[in-house]
């Protein structure tokens, strides 16, 4: 059995900064992560939203513009 105080203290910050330092990464990964996902669906809403705004504004105009015709016809 290995006593803690048999081990060199360097090797035991050395552990411990090295645990802090994954713990920080895999948070900085998981909020990158988190903040694509986000963005990804924010993006897709506005996505969809634009669409439909454009269609809705295609339409208006394709009836304006085919009751102009109709006028200028007759």
């Amino acid at each position: 059995m290995v006593l803690l105080v048999d081990l060199p203290i360097n090797a035991i910050t050395g552990a411990v900064e090295d645990t802090v330092k994954t713990v920080a990464q895999t948070g900085a990964n998981f909020a990158e992560a988190a903040t694509g996902a986000v963005g990804d669906a924010v993006g897709s809403v506005k996505g969809t939203i634009g669409g439909a705004v454009g269609d809705a504004v295609k339409g208006v105009v394709g009836d304006v513009t085919g009751a102009i015709g109709a006028t200028v016809a007759n």
